[in-house]
């Protein structure tokens, strides 16, 4: 809280009017001359100040000014801090949304991987089926499959008709796909 205050504060005495009060009828009292100084003093404060008041003195309506901007100093203050305030607990509340989504991400993830879950049907597979799942998935053709397997052209075609058959595909399309897919 003590930051926050000194935040707002600090805010505040950055962005809200500096005010100056200066008894000019003191000075023109005492020296006539001293008008060519007050004015040159004006130009040089006025880097400085948003308002400037000049008072004939520093009698109760100068003092009522100086009170009634104080004032006006303060509930604005109190104003910020409030807002500040709300805009702390809106950025806590996306804060605490984002690192919930962020711990939800992060289940699904693995080494830089999505996570997923294979069809179980998969697991249904021999492991001579996802051989050739895979050598489709890769875009061969039944003459391919059977030189890297070793096997006639019937039997790749028997074993790619008996995977259709399994997981309830129409053609070899969605065969590879499907092993694309599910990573086989």
């Amino acid at each position: 809280m003590e930051t926050l205050t000194r935040y707002v504060i600090n805010y505040a005495l950055h962005t809200f009017y500096i005010v100056i009060l200066i008894d000019a009828y003191m000075e023109l009292e005492k020296k006539p001359f001293a008008i060519i100084g007050i004015a040159a003093g004006l130009t040089s404060l006025l880097k400085y100040a948003n308002m400037l008041l000049l008072t004939r003195s520093f009698s109760k309506v100068a003092e009522t000014v100086f009170f009634s901007l104080f004032t006006v100093f303060i509930i604005f203050t109190v104003y910020l801090l409030k807002e500040v305030k709300e805009e702390k607990g809106k950025t806590e509340m996306v804060y605490k949304e984002l690192l919930n989504t962020y711990k939800e991400l992060e289940g699904k993830y693995k080494n830089g991987m999505m996570a997923f879950e294979p069809d179980p049907i998969v697991e249904e597979l021999t492991e001579r089926e996802k051989e050739i799942c895979r050598l489709i998935g890769d875009g061969r053709n039944n003459k391919e499959i059977s030189e890297v397997l070793f096997i006639s052209e019937g039997t790749v075609k028997n074993h790619i008709t008996n995977i259709l058959k399994k997981i309830e595909l129409r053609d070899r399309t969605q065969l590879a796909v499907f092993a694309l897919r599910n990573r086989i």
